[in-house]
């Protein structure tokens, strides 16, 4: 072969030597060659059998790295994954510390009460912005580090340091302790305070914390509220009024007192009872008083004031002023009710009197119509009327002004603070004005209680009077009704001589002016009322108005049907917003006037069939008053004009 050929042409020495002798033939070096390949190949194939074995446990390694580096990346991820859990549940947990620090920052900033906590040397560790207020220290800074021997004296501090370390040892809490704090410099008052053991997060005791209560404005007024209770007390008891009250969760019995129980005549065994204000009613108030009575229990209202009458034992009568006021809950439902009764009888009486005197003069007047009544019984009269108006006035604006009331308002505002009464007279401001206003409440109502009873007594003394007059002038009286056909200038004629005298006491010019009219058929006495009343009104304005010319202006004059009678003076005037008020019963200018006169004379001019009217250009500048009168029929002879001249009376 010729690579067999080129092998053994080219034989290498290393075959030769490894032959063995009589194989250097070709064939043998062919066949020692294709060995060599066979060999090189079969180390091959084993080379190539570890290397795919190799190369597979590489692949497996690989494999297996490529498993733990997953694994670790998946450990990794979750690692990270703790740890921003962790990192957050921290910062809640921050978060959550930051805001209970603020909170408590906040607690010991502004609890009112002092607040604080100890080591087990019972040196403060945090105290409260109120505890510094109480050692009058400007900062909570200059407590910690101290002790209670540091602010009070041995007599407070011992005790209290003995409590804290019997609380560290036992780790037992004192409560509720009633202490008396008495300070370095003197000063002492009343805490109550409750101790507790501070304990760590482990449960060991490592200290004390407390809460004290400044009792000492209570301690204060325990003895004063007492005091008041008792004055209270005895001006509901002894109070010139009759005064009742009632709780509703205090049952249903009402508490009267000892005048009202004598206004009524109850005695101290009869059990206080309102239907009693109901049986005892006279029957003809029964309706106003059910009526009031039902309006209070249907929510309408929640007071009354009701005028009435109650008939006692022996059929005795009395009048009583009942004032009844009601105090309600959320609901509407009445949980408490007062009171308040006076007896009214002496007034109603001289109310009835003086209506029975009102109406007799009256009559009087109406039956003498003459000059003797006229300046006899009205005039004396009118004196003590005076007198009976003033002591009227004195009871009414006494009444009116009386702070009986003040006694159901504050009975209400001791009720309503009923459930911390202490707390309310000490600490409220309107509760610590009350001893001071019970004091001068019981000497004002004593006081006024003396001043009605005197004005009483007068007034009685002045209707009395008032009798005597109306008794002696009644000889003076005439048959009423008798209606005349009269004159107009007669009527002027006899009014004017009616108030000569005044007149010309006062220098005042009287000019008339009197036309041609008809007779008017009229009662004289009336239509003197009329005339006499206004022209002495108008006396009364001249003299105030100060003018150096006084004068009265009369004139007589026929106007359709009627007679018109004026009366001008040059006086004070009158205001127009009184114009229409004039003859309004009552209704006066002068201090010392009813206003019962122009009154009277428009309501006898108006039964007469005609008008009694006023005129003024306002203050200052005088006023007319103009009375018009019917015609008398036609059979009636015409009156003529009177040929009096204008003359000064």
């Amino acid at each position: 072969m010729i690579f067999g050929h080129q092998q053994a042409s080219a034989q290498p020495d290393f075959l030769l030597a490894i032959l063995p002798p009589g194989f250097d033939q070709p064939f043998w070096l062919l066949l020692a060659v294709l060995l060599l390949i066979a060999a090189g190949a079969i180390v091959g194939l084993l080379g190539a059998r570890r290397h795919r074995r190799r190369a597979g446990q590489l692949t497996a390694r690989i494999g297996e790295l490529e498993q733990t580096e997953r694994s670790a990346a998946a450990e990794l991820a979750g690692a990270k994954e703790r740890l921003r859990a962790e990192t957050a549940q921290r910062e809640q947990a921050e978060a959550k510390l930051q805001r209970e620090r603020s909170l408590m920052d906040i607690f010991m900033g502004s609890v009112p009460d002092a607040v604080y906590f100890k080591d087990e040397q019972s040196r403060f560790i945090r105290c409260s912005d109120s505890m510094a207020c109480l050692f009058g220290k400007n900062s909570v800074a200059e407590l910690i580090g101290k002790t209670d021997f540091d602010f009070f004296s041995e007599e407070h501090a011992r005790p209290a340091f003995e409590d804290e370390q019997k609380i560290i040892r036992t780790g037992q809490s004192i409560l509720g302790l009633q202490e008396k704090e008495v300070f370095l410099d003197g000063r002492f008052g009343w805490s109550l305070t409750s101790k507790m053991p501070l304990r760590d997060e482990t449960g060991k005791i490592v200290g004390t914390f407390g809460i004290s209560k400044n009792m000492t404005d209570l301690k204060y007024s325990e003895e004063e509220l007492r005091q008041r209770e008792m004055l209270f007390r005895l001006i509901f008891e002894h109070a010139p009024v009759g005064v009742s009250w009632k709780r509703a969760d205090l049952g249903d019995e009402h508490h009267f007192n000892a005048t009202f129980r004598k206004i009524l005549d109850l005695s101290a065994s009869t059990v206080p009872d309102y239907a009693l204000l109901t049986e005892l009613t006279h029957p003809e108030d029964l309706p106003r008083h059910r009526e009031v009575q039902r309006q209070i229990e249907s929510g309408q209202t929640d007071n009354y004031t009701l005028e009435k009458r109650f008939v006692l034992k022996n059929s005795r009568l009395v009048w009583g002023r009942l004032s009844v006021a009601v105090v309600r809950d959320e609901a509407g439902r009445i949980i408490q009710e007062i009171t308040i009764l006076e007896d009214i009888t002496a007034r109603k009486r001289t109310e009835q009197e003086l209506a029975e005197t009102y109406k007799t003069l009256v009559d009087a007047s109406r039956v003498a119509g003459m000059a003797e009544v006229a300046t006899g019984v009205l005039h004396n009269v009118g004196n003590v009327l005076n007198s009976i108006n003033v002591s009227t006035n004195v009871l009414a604006d006494s009444l009116h002004h009386s702070r009986v009331g003040s006694v159901a308002k504050l009975s209400v505002l001791l009720h309503e603070h009923a459930g911390d009464l202490g707390g309310f007279l000490t600490a409220d401001a309107r509760g610590q004005r009350i001893l001071p206003y019970l004091d001068t409440l019981a000497d004002h109502l004593t006081g006024e209680q003396q001043r009605l009873l005197s004005e009483l007594e007068s007034l009685r003394r002045n209707v009395d009077h008032i009798k005597d007059i109306v008794s002696m002038q009644q000889n003076y009286a005439k048959v009423i009704g008798v209606v005349e056909s009269l004159s107009p200038a007669d009527l002027f004629e006899d009014a004017l001589r009616m108030n000569a005298a005044a007149l010309s006491r006062h220098d005042i010019e009287v000019v008339r002016e009197f036309k041609p009219t008809p007779a008017v058929r009229v009662e004289r006495h009336k239509v003197l009322q009329i005339l006499i009343n206004v022209i002495r009104n108008a006396k009364y304005a001249v003299d105030e108005g100060g003018q150096a010319n006084r004068r009265l202006d009369l004139r007589i004059e026929p106007v359709g049907g009627m007679v018109r009678f004026c009366i001008r003076d040059n006086g004070i005037g009158i205001p127009p917003e009184n114009i229409t008020r004039i003859f309004s019963h009552g209704f006066t200018t002068r201090k010392d006037g009813h206003g019962f006169g122009l009154h009277s004379s428009a309501l006898a001019a108006r039964e007469m069939g005609g008008t009694l009217k006023a005129q003024s250009d306002g203050p200052g500048r005088g006023a007319t008053f103009i009375l018009e009168l019917p015609f008398a029929p036609k059979d009636t002879a015409p009156a003529v004009a009177s040929s009096a001249p204008a003359l000064r009376t």
